[in-house]
């Protein structure tokens, strides 16, 4: 977004954890000599997207970096923009809730309809390919690829467009906290009327972006933007308890087991171990690990679930009760 490509390769091709001896040692040759042909005499086959870095590199050579960035899939390239976007979004909502708190609409918000269709237009399906290094040439230059509009939106789908809660509507309670809307940060998306558009300057501004970062010169970093339901309530919820004595016996039939016909787990009506299986049903772009969150209250950082792993392996060993989740 800061079209820095220099510091784009730098982030790719730097050290990794979990990078094995010959790895390390082809990111050592790169560096060292800029030669990306060395490199990949040394780079072992299943580094793929250090590989194709370093092919762009030598194909194209070591300054035209954007073009050799190209040579990765799109998908993979896109996604690197959607986690910033997918970054500003959380810490905007935790923002939003810490100062309004989630009980209503508040004045400035954004609301749509329930129901209403907040997502990102569809992304284009044909474009896995690497873009035509000519065309990366340009766009690099600051032109727009040849026939096409480097702002356009990704897609055919429009994005819907949000009401700003008035200070009448506020006090009346016209919407609830299910309304509520958030904008996923992008070109096509209005901020909400209240403070949460500092704060979406704030949150951009520490990785020293504007809000119109996202309308780029290249064409794919050029993001429409989407909107995000701050609350989301699952559908269709139900829970069943369920006893084992197996901590490895399944607890939910695996879409693979239903494909086979197998019966659904039965369970030990006299197991030590006792789990919650629920089942539910969420939209895009909302997460069951977020759910189980909630009604949990546990954290869904690794490290706190490796503790919890570490917490109950004596307890398995010994045979004693513990509980388990499964959705």
């Amino acid at each position: 977004l800061r079209s820095d490509w220099g510091e784009v390769l730098r982030l790719l091709l730097m050290p990794k954890p979990g990078d094995g001896e010959d790895e390390l040692e082809a990111r050592r040759v790169f560096w060292a000599t800029q030669d990306a042909a060395a490199a990949l005499r040394v780079l072992p086959r299943r580094s793929s997207l250090e590989r194709s870095l370093l092919e762009g590199l030598r194909d194209h050579g070591a300054n035209n970096i954007l073009t050799a960035i190209t040579r990765l899939p799109r998908s993979l390239r896109s996604m690197y923009v959607h986690a910033l976007q997918s970054w500003v979004w959380n810490h905007a909502t935790s923002e939003r809730l810490r100062r309004f708190g989630c009980e209503r609409a508040v004045e400035g918000d954004l609301v749509l309809p329930l129901g209403a269709d907040g997502a990102e237009p569809a992304a284009d399906t044909s474009a896995d390919a690497p873009i035509d290094a000519s065309e990366a040439v340009d766009e690099l230059a600051g032109g727009a690829p040849s026939g096409a509009d480097a702002n356009a939106d990704a897609g055919p789908t429009a994005l819907p467009e949000p009401h700003a809660v008035t200070a009448e509507e506020e006090a009346s309670g016209t919407f609830s906290i299910d309304h509520v809307v958030l904008p996923l940060p992008g070109n096509k998306v209005v901020m909400p009327g209240n403070d949460m558009a500092a704060v979406y300057t704030s949150l951009l501004a520490q990785h020293g972006l504007a809000p119109d970062c996202f309308r780029h010169h290249v064409k794919e970093i050029s993001m429409p933007g989407a909107y995000r339901r701050i609350v989301q309530r699952p559908a269709d919820l139900t829970w069943e308890f369920f006893r084992y004595s197996d901590p490895t016996d399944p607890l939910a039939q695996t879409d693979l087991a239903a494909l086979r016909n197998e019966p659904l787990p039965q369970g030990d009506a006299t197991g030590s171990m006792r789990a919650v299986v629920l089942s539910f049903m969420l939209p895009s772009s909302t997460y069951a690990t977020m759910l189980l969150r909630e009604l949990t209250k546990q954290s869904t950082a690794l490290t706190h679930q490796k503790e919890l792993n570490l917490y109950q392996a004596p307890q398995l060993a010994a045979g004693q009760t513990t509980g388990r989740s499964e959705a």
